[in-house]
């Protein structure tokens, strides 16, 4: 299961509790752990959550962003990867990247002495620019690399389901939260010479991204990456698959913060 949280001025009503979509505003998506060793996304996003909770009520900036958007976040987009780092290392220090595919007795990819890493990198199974630059840039169609692609795009459910919660809303804008970095990458990762028509308004919304924290972006500050939820998410012309992605042409990017000695 894959939860998420709501946060919007009317998101339920005192007598009904549950939530109002309103088709006239904007939504906006917030995710963290796709992968699922990098929890300080996860907690990126809950002390965001909090802080607009917080803040409401004395900060007009907040309120004028709750009031006028909604705001959608998936605390954890891959719980069972993260569970797999829980059962192992319940101390902390998990560095399992991807789900559990092959964990599963049943999976052609299933190895009985299974180790870290045996599963599909759910950010590499989105279909557009799936596996665009081969197995030595990007992605791996080799299960014991953490990043396996897996056998298909969409071939997992965690990419599935957020396929699906994507396509039923009307994002406009989405944030994918990784670590680390410091710097914030954006479309397209899976080719990151591909023009996509909207590279200014991304230099703006990164500009105002990067005021204060003075991270690098840009669609090539890190290697190429492939099958990734942003790159499906704007889309575009079609791929070598076929593939013209969510068709939504939404804004999303993924910032990746800190640094592995802070």
């Amino acid at each position: 299961t894959i939860y998420y949280v709501k946060i919007s001025h009317n998101s339920s009503s005192p007598s009904n509790l549950t939530a109002v979509d309103d088709p006239n505003k904007p939504d906006i998506l917030y995710t963290s752990m796709i992968h699922s060793r990098e929890l300080s996304s996860l907690m990126g996003n809950i002390f965001f959550m909090w802080y607009l909770l917080e803040n409401y009520d004395t900060d007009p900036a907040i309120k004028n962003l709750v009031d006028n958007n909604e705001l959608f976040f998936v605390p954890i987009v891959n719980p069972d990867g993260l569970q797999w780092n829980v059962l192992k290392n319940p101390n902390g220090g998990g560095m399992n990247r991807t789900n559990l595919r092959g964990f599963s007795t049943n999976d052609p990819t299933s190895n009985s002495n299974y180790r870290e890493n045996y599963g599909v990198d759910p950010n590499r199974n989105f279909n557009y620019l799936w596996g665009s630059a081969g197995d030595s840039s990007g992605s791996s169609g080799y299960y014991w690399y953490s990043t396996y692609r897996g056998p298909y795009a969409f071939s997992e459910p965690e990419s599935q389901i957020m396929r699906d919660f994507i396509l039923a809303r009307n994002f406009k804008t989405a944030v994918w939260m990784h670590s680390y970095s410091n710097a914030i990458p954006h479309p397209y990762g899976g080719i990151p010479t591909k023009v996509s028509g909207r590279e200014d308004e991304m230099a703006r919304w990164h500009q105002d991204m990067t005021r204060y924290n003075r991270y690098i972006s840009g669609a090539q500050v890190l290697t190429p990456a492939n099958g990734i939820a942003d790159d499906w998410m704007l889309g575009g012309t079609a791929d070598a698959n076929g593939s013209v992605g969510s068709g939504q042409h939404i804004l999303a990017t993924t910032p990746e913060n800190g640094h592995y000695n802070e």
